[in-house]
């Protein structure tokens, strides 16, 4: 059985942003890298 790997990623946001905009940033980022992991994981 693989062993999953775990990263941790840091990246950077506007500071001029609202709390509810950055949340909402967050938010995309991690849909973003959840969905290219899934599909390069189980194709």
């Amino acid at each position: 059985m693989a062993r999953i790997r775990h990263y941790e990623t840091m990246f950077i946001v506007k500071a001029t942003l609202t709390d509810e905009e950055t949340q909402a940033e967050i938010a995309t980022v991690k849909a973003n890298i959840e969905k290219k992991w899934w599909n390069n994981c189980f194709c």
